[in-house]
């Protein structure tokens, strides 16, 4: 998995009970599972807890949403503000 691969992981790609990541239009632009080093798990886990409270101040504060690609937006118009 290179750096283009982690910097466009989602909340939705990361299984950490499960220790696979999504990874998205990835070698040959094709979707694959691939596995979440044991390591990593606890500090992912806890820094989806850290950053949760975050997301909803956000969202009561109507803070913009992130920034998705195109078609993400046009298929899930809401998808920049969600927590998944």
């Amino acid at each position: 998995m290179g750096l283009r691969e982690l910097l466009q992981l989602r909340i939705q790609d990361v299984e950490t009970d499960w220790g696979n990541l999504m990874v998205r239009a990835g070698k040959g632009n094709k979707d694959c599972m691939a596995p979440l080093p044991n390591v990593l798990k606890d500090s992912l886990k806890k820094q989806m807890l850290r950053i949760r409270p975050l997301h909803e101040k956000d969202r009561h504060e109507e803070v913009p949403g992130v920034e998705l690609p195109i078609p993400v937006q046009n298929k899930i118009p809401n998808a920049g503000v969600r927590w998944e």
